[in-house]
């Protein structure tokens, strides 16, 4: 009985609030019309109008009376009106956003707090993508683990919920921050690039076309598909931390049910994966040919300018910080071939230290020997006698190549085994030293990171009792960037743990214990003293 008079009163209160709204947008003969029906024609609209209103009105109060909940006929629901307003399919009693138009999942029409009007759709796009996605890695995650899967070691034995803390404590959650920056760094430029119009790229395209369909529906279907699963996968994660933490147990949390009390209530459901209406063919096109060129290497990003001619630049379009935009490409190009040649060098040496002087065999600990010193002090002497005759004493961006057709990297050295190439393979040798030195940057950053971790030399990789790299680095426990992020440096504002001095008294209120001239002191982790 309750139910059926509160459904007699929401129906009521729906027919009370029908007859008075306030009329919609002006019909294409100038008269006013109802929100959500049918166009009136004629002189006689706003009379036909009231009419509507009150017979609405009369039905809601019979229907109060009655207890009686009629379903609304479809004419009167209907999401488009002949004035053009729409009313959101997710939320049907709110208007759709303008906003989503021409974006995959329009016809949900959910932005029920009008976010998109407010903020610029494409960012919003972007984030939601991105938090999706990382959502449903994370879910997948964590199941996984709860059902007991592990990375062999004992390091790695630790519960779900354990996995945080433990990774902090095993320095590899500030690795995992140091690379997911490096990857956002490149959506960064992806979504500046696109929002400025330098490339028709589509937020949270980054180029990927794995399984991706080749028709069009299908393009559209998919994004749709990883629209929905990451939207749920965002509630699901929040409802598994949450489950984990109050029960203490691990996914599914609560008994599963046997076959007898599954129930079919979601079958035939169309709230995640299911095809959806197909897209009308004015915002059809995702994956229409592109207006403006973008980067092979990086297709998310718009094709560099002013590198035609240098080798490479056609094989890779490689400049995602637009360096050539901003300074002369041929200075930039001679310093990341003398870099690159550099670390070269340093790979070979620094994997063949162990070997060559088996005495200190790890080439971080050659610097501070006498004779290290002496071939560090050497390579600087050397390189800059390199540095300042190679240019007739030109060094910086503004003159180095001034008047000179010198190609970038040409210092006259090396060049007599090119004679008897052709121009291709001549070509395709440059190229080949411009891939390896970019690749060497990287690697000869990596052996000096390893070597840190490990505290030994490059090989073996991992050397033998070797536990993780928790406590290898030599101010882990006691430095000042690690109390720091760990929040247990200086004065937690709490009165137990308040600076030597300082009282809570108030001003020049001080204790026989702490006389005013007493000097304030406070540790800053022990490295760092006040």
């Amino acid at each position: 009985m309750a139910v059926a008079m509160g459904a007699a009163v929401l129906c009521a209160s729906a027919g009370l609030l029908q007859a008075f709204v306030p009329m919609g947008l002006p019909s294409a003969s100038g008269a006013p019309a109802l929100r959500g029906s049918a166009s009136f024609q004629g002189q006689n609209q706003s009379s036909s109008a009231t009419t509507a209103m009150a017979v609405v009105s009369t039905l809601g109060v019979a229907a109060l009376a009655a207890g009686l909940v009629r379903r609304r006929p479809n004419a009167v629901i209907a999401r488009q009106a002949e004035t053009g307003f729409k009313m959101s399919k997710s939320v049907p009693f709110l208007p759709v956003s303008p906003a989503l138009e021409g974006y995959v999942g329009e016809e949900e029409g959910f932005d029920p707090m009008g976010v998109s009007l407010a903020i610029d759709i494409r960012w919003l796009r972007e984030a939601e993508l991105k938090h999706a996605r990382v959502a449903m890695l994370a879910t997948l995650g964590w199941i996984t683990t709860d059902l007991g899967v592990r990375v062999p070691g004992p390091m790695f034995q630790v519960s779900t919920l354990q996995a945080h803390d433990a990774m902090v404590d095993f320095s590899s959650m500030s690795q995992m921050l140091i690379w997911m920056g490096y990857a956002e760094l490149f959506g960064f430029l992806a979504i500046i690039n696109m929002m400025e119009g330098k490339t028709d790229r589509k937020p949270g395209d980054f180029g990927l076309r794995g399984l991706y369909p080749a028709d069009e529906k299908g393009q559209y279907e998919m994004q749709l598909k990883e629209l929905r699963n990451g939207r749920l996968a965002m509630l699901a994660y929040s409802g598994i931390v949450t489950s984990a933490v109050l029960t203490g147990g691990t996914w599914p949390f609560f008994a599963v049910p046997s076959d007898q009390t599954k129930t079919q209530a979601t079958k035939g459901s169309a709230f995640c994966g299911a095809s959806a209406p197909q897209r009308r063919t004015a915002v059809a096109g995702v994956a229409a040919r592109r207006a403006l060129e973008a980067s092979k290497s990086l297709p998310f990003l718009p094709k560099p300018k002013n590198l035609d001619g240098l080798v490479g630049f056609k094989e890779q379009e490689f400049d995602p910080l637009a360096f050539g935009e901003l300074i002369d490409p041929k200075w930039a190009r001679e310093a990341e071939l003398k870099h690159g040649r550099v670390a070269m060098l340093a790979c070979i040496g620094f994997a063949s230290q162990q070997y060559i002087t088996p005495d200190v065999p790890n080439a971080l600990d050659a610097v501070y020997t006498p004779l290290g010193i002496q071939g560090l002090g050497a390579l600087i002497v050397a390189g800059g006698y390199i540095e300042s005759s190679a240019y007739g004493g030109k060094l910086t961006m503004l003159d180095k190549f001034e008047n000179s057709d010198r190609a970038p990297g040409d210092l006259n050295f090396g060049s007599g085994f090119l004679s008897g190439q052709s121009e291709e393979q001549i070509y395709d040798t440059k190229l080949k030293e411009l891939n390896n030195g970019r690749l060497a940057m990287m690697a000869f950053g990596g052996m000096i990171h390893h070597n840190l971790v490990v505290q030994g030399p490059m090989f073996p990789i991992f050397p033998a009792g070797w536990e993780g790299p928790q406590g290898t680095w030599s101010l882990e426990d006691q430095g000042f960037i690690t109390e720091l992020a760990r929040g247990t440096i200086g004065w937690n504002g709490t009165f137990e743990n308040a600076p030597k001095g300082f009282f809570p008294q108030g001003p020049n209120q001080w204790t026989p214990e702490s006389p005013p001239d007493m000097v304030v002191e406070l540790s800053l982790g022990g490295a760092i003293g006040l």
